[in-house]
C-alpha cells in the first residue's frame, strides 16, 4: 500500500518547496495538503462569536481554496495529483491531529512559513510539528 504523506501549507515558499520535496521524495504516495485556518483569525478571545464570524469563516475559507490551488499548481507542474483540505483550528495541534486521524505516515512541511514569528532555525508551527509528531516529519528548507 502507498504511503500517505501530509504537507501542511500557507501558501509561503518554504510551504511550496515542501510540496515539491514530497512529490520528488515520495512519488508513489497519497500527498494530502492541508491548509489550517487558524481559529484566532476568525474568533474572539475564548471562542466568543465575533461579528461577521460567519463571514470572516466564509472569506477564510475562500483564502484557503486559493492558497490551495497553489499547491494543485505545482502538483499539475509534477504530473502528480493530490488531496486538498482545509480545516479550522491551532495550526499545531490541528496538523497533528489530521495525521493521526487520516493515518498519515510522513510530515513534510517548510521551515518556515508566514509567521512573523522570529526564530534562528524553524517557524513556530514546524518546530511546534516536530516536537510533538509520533510519526516521522520531513522539514523542508
Amino acid at each position: 500500500m502507498a504511503p500517505k504523506v501530509l504537507v501542511p501549507y500557507d501558501g509561503s515558499d518554504g510551504s511550496a518547496e515542501a510540496v515539491t520535496h514530497a512529490l520528488e521524495t515520495f512519488p508513489d504516495a497519497e500527498t494530502t495538503v492541508l491548509h489550517v485556518i487558524d481559529r484566532k483569525l476568525i474568533e474572539a478571545p475564548y471562542g466568543q462569536m465575533l461579528v461577521g464570524d460567519e463571514e470572516l469563516r466564509e472569506r477564510a475559507e475562500e483564502a484557503a481554496e486559493g492558497i490551495l490551488s497553489e499547491a494543485e499548481y505545482i502538483a499539475k507542474k509534477d504530473g502528480t495529483e493530490i488531496k486538498t483540505d482545509v480545516v479550522v483550528g491551532h495550526p499545531v495541534r490541528d496538523i497533528l491531529r489530521y495525521a493521526e486521524e487520516n493515518e498519515m505516515d510522513q510530515i513534510v512541511l517548510g521551515g518556515k512559513g508566514l509567521s512573523n514569528v522570529p526564530s534562528l532555525l524553524l517557524g513556530s508551527v514546524s518546530f511546534g510539528v516536530v516536537l510533538h509528531a509520533e510519526i516521522p516529519v520531513t522539514v523542508v528548507r
